[in-house]
């Protein structure tokens, strides 16, 4: 484990990683996803992370090709509306060059501002890191 990261689960297809520093979750996906990969593992991380008390999410999707719709609504519907529930203030969604898992990601967005797409992950990090100085 490097310095000031804690690695909170590790598979195949996904690293969440806590950086402690930043108070950022990095999430590391890859490969083709089906959906019941994805809830399975959301529903781990989760039970997580009502104790690691941080805000902000990195979710990295430009590894996954394929599309995964069939978590999309559940995605939309339990995951995000329990994270906010739990403290998530701010997410950035880095998108696949895979426009199909592009549009997964899209229908799993909800219409709010803590979620917000990017395709350049330096620009994804400097929102993360900016945002965290105006609260």
């Amino acid at each position: 484990m490097v310095q000031n990261k804690k690695v909170l689960l590790e598979e195949s297809y996904v690293t969440i990683v806590h950086d402690l520093e930043d108070n950022i979750v990095y999430n590391y996906w890859k490969g083709f996803l089906k959906p019941e990969m994805i809830i399975e593992t959301a529903q781990r991380f989760m039970v997580m992370y009502k104790d690691i008390k941080c805000s902000k999410i990195y979710n990295d999707n430009s590894q996954i090709s394929g599309p995964w719709n069939g978590a999309s609504e559940w995605v939309k519907d339990v995951y995000f509306p329990y994270m906010i529930e739990n403290g998530l203030k701010h997410f950035a969604w880095i998108l696949s060059p895979s426009i199909f898992s592009e549009v997964s990601a899209r229908q799993a967005m909800m219409e709010t501002d803590i979620i917000k797409p990017f395709k350049d992950h330096d620009k994804a990090i400097e929102w993360l890191r900016e945002v965290e100085e105006l609260v």
